[in-house]
């Protein structure tokens, strides 16, 4: 098939086109791709890594239950290899209530302080509210305070007033107990008619306190 001279010049100026720039066209073309599997692969790695830290967690609970002495090496092999899942998180909450079921306050220890310095904040707070009686519990109460000197996130801010409140009683502080109980209601009523009861059950502990 025989061009005129328009389309011979416009074929011409394609092929020049193409050898100056094809390189960088393709280059394109290819990192378009390896970018859209390296997605696709991400995706899948993960979903993979979830699956196992799932599998994981399941006979981590396993082995708490029978008590047969591998959920140490199975709750560690959880956080250093899917320390970011929440599997990992609660697996650590898991053995800790375990050991405080036991009253081993010492084991419940390591779990829960591991999960302060490597989980979601929701977590972390958690954490800390529990620590902080597992501390009471051996007579740590200065150190159940320190505990609570840091709320990870505000939605926590009235639980962490409500323990201190506690560990002052404990304490026979009751100047500080009722201080702490106070500012827990002023958090509480903030928040607005929702929390209506819940005021109205820590008012009714803070007429309990010593005056």
């Amino acid at each position: 098939m025989a061009f005129d001279l328009e389309e011979q010049e416009q074929i011409e100026n394609l092929k020049a086109f193409w050898k100056r720039w094809g390189w960088l066209l393709s280059g394109i073309v290819v990192l378009g791709a390896v970018a859209f599997l390296g997605l696709k692969g991400n995706d899948w790695y993960q979903a993979r890594q979830m699956s196992q830290a799932a599998e994981l967690f399941e006979t981590h609970t396993q082995a708490l239950t029978q008590k047969d002495g591998s959920d140490a090496s199975l709750l560690s092999n959880l956080q250093s290899n899917f320390g970011k899942s929440r599997y990992a998180a609660l697996a650590s909450f898991n053995t800790a209530q375990t050991a405080v079921n036991a009253q081993a306050w010492d084991k419940a220890t390591p779990p829960l302080q591991w999960i302060i310095e490597h989980s979601t904040v929701d977590n972390q707070a958690a954490a800390r509210l529990m620590l902080a009686d597992v501390l009471v519990q051996t007579q740590k109460n200065d150190d159940a305070l320190k505990t609570l000197e840091t709320v990870p996130t505000p939605e926590f801010t009235a639980a962490f007033a409500n323990k201190k409140s506690d560990i002052y009683l404990t304490m026979n502080d009751a100047a500080n107990a009722r201080k702490s109980l106070e500012a827990a209601i002023k958090t509480v009523e903030a928040e607005g008619a929702q929390s209506k009861d819940l005021a109205k059950s820590l008012k009714q502990k803070l007429d309990f306190l010593p005056k």
